[in-house]
């Protein structure tokens, strides 16, 4: 199945793929985060392979302005809160197929525009952090994969077909559970399709000479 004739949903999560771990350059009087552009600047050219569109819908007709007075060592500061629920709708261009999630914005700043921005701005990064699933942190992106043991490059079900009925072979002299240890897995699946496809020689050869 090429990956145009994959459902929506399928797509979405192909693209969650692509964000597994990022790490946060963002900083903030709270502390360090993802910036929605290193978000959007990771995810958009799989989003433009797949032909998915990622629309920002406001509902303007239910959004609150709400004028604030804030204390402040200088005096008081009056600013805008400005809130509204937002909708976020992926579209696949090919079959059409739509899905939405309902999301919210929350923005406080001196002006009405600038407050509308912040809000749209945050509110942005936060749903594309949840909606993916996003790990984030200090550490640089291979330093956190190498340190947490992520496999980028499993086997796909051929291989492991292939390497079972190897195994299973009295003269590949071996158990499952015997290359498990010696490359320090649990079970195979957690190796990467490099590994898999040099036990696969191994074994061969070694079935071939016996």
């Amino acid at each position: 199945m090429s990956e145009n004739q994959l459902s929506l949903l399928s797509k979405i999560n192909e693209i969650s793929k692509e964000c597994i771990y990022m790490q946060e350059t963002g900083t903030s009087n709270v502390g360090s985060f993802v910036t929605a552009d290193e978000i959007l600047t990771k995810i958009k050219p799989k989003m433009h392979e797949l032909g998915l569109l990622l629309v920002p819908m406001f509902h303007h007709e239910q959004t609150k302005v709400t004028e604030v007075m804030t204390k402040q060592k200088s005096g008081d500061k009056q600013e805008y809160i400005v809130s509204s629920p937002l909708t976020y709708k992926f579209v696949c261009i090919h079959s059409k197929e739509e899905y939405e999630v309902p999301f919210y914005m929350v923005g406080k700043q001196g002006d009405p525009a600038k407050a509308l921005g912040s809000g749209l701005t945050y509110a942005e990064r936060y749903f594309l952090v949840n909606f993916f699933n996003i790990v984030s942190g200090d550490k640089d992106y291979d330093t956190f994969i190498k340190s947490n043991g992520i496999n980028l490059n499993p086997a796909d079900e051929e291989q492991m077909k292939e390497v079972m009925e190897l195994i299973n072979n009295p003269k590949s002299e071996t158990t499952e559970l015997a290359i498990c240890s010696n490359y320090k897995v649990e079970t195979l699946t957690e190796l990467s399709t490099d590994k898999v496809r040099q036990i696969i020689g191994l074994l061969t050869k070694r079935i071939n000479e016996a």
